[in-house]
């Protein structure tokens, strides 16, 4: 019984062990297809944290097997992270507008945000402005905060700051490809560290597999 690491898996999931096979994909405009990389770094940024995996094929243009050559984890970027970010906003807004406090020492009502900034956040992958709704949020009063994309970006600057840190360790020009799992890649401000301001020249694989269930 073999066991597939998650990186593994995610190369596996855009073709990267295909050798000129339909459907792997093309390095470059010459035709080069999939069996040609080396080199690729996957970049899993989900629930439980930042992690970086370089993995090296030795031999190209073969089945060889997969080397993890290093790996680094950020667990404060963590997607929770994210999440608390929009909370802690959302309800200093809303202690602010209806001059209470205590909100967040209410379990049932500190739940309940968490849930509806949760909602949010995957809004905000897709759409430019999202409003944060919750009935009855705080004895007995309802909240409605609007967020825009570059609020929320300036929520999660900090965490984003770390994560660039982190990928700065990895050189941008030892790598063909470079593919992304995991929830907080769907992030536009992610997307974009990572694609355009990191590693702009790298491959970036398949585009139907959703970084959400790139490892699944």
């Amino acid at each position: 019984v073999g066991v597939i690491t998650d990186p593994a898996a995610v190369c596996i999931a855009h073709g990267l062990t295909e050798i000129e096979e339909s459907g792997a994909i093309d390095l470059d405009s010459a035709g080069n297809t999939s069996s040609s990389w080396k080199n690729v770094l996957v970049i899993d940024w989900g629930a439980s944290g930042l992690t970086a995996t370089h993995i090296q094929r030795s031999i190209p243009n073969s089945y060889s097997l997969l080397r993890i050559v290093r790996h680094a984890t950020e667990a404060s970027c963590a997607g929770i992270v994210i999440v608390n970010a929009l909370v802690a906003h959302c309800s200093s807004m809303f202690e602010r507008k209806n001059r209470v406090t205590g909100l967040m020492d209410s379990v049932k009502a500190h739940h309940r945000l968490e849930m509806a900034c949760e909602t949010a956040v995957r809004t905000l992958t897709r759409a430019p402005t999202v409003t944060v709704a919750v009935d009855g949020l705080y004895e007995g009063m309802d909240m409605a905060v609007p967020v825009s994309r570059p609020r929320f970006d300036m929520l999660v600057s900090g965490l984003l700051r770390k994560a660039e840190l982190l990928l700065q360790t990895f050189s941008a020009e030892e790598f063909d490809v470079v593919l992304v799992a995991g929830n907080v890649c769907e992030m536009p401000a992610a997307l974009n560290l990572i694609r355009t301001k990191l590693f702009p020249n790298a491959h970036t694989g398949r585009g139907d597999v959703p970084p959400e269930e790139a490892v699944a």
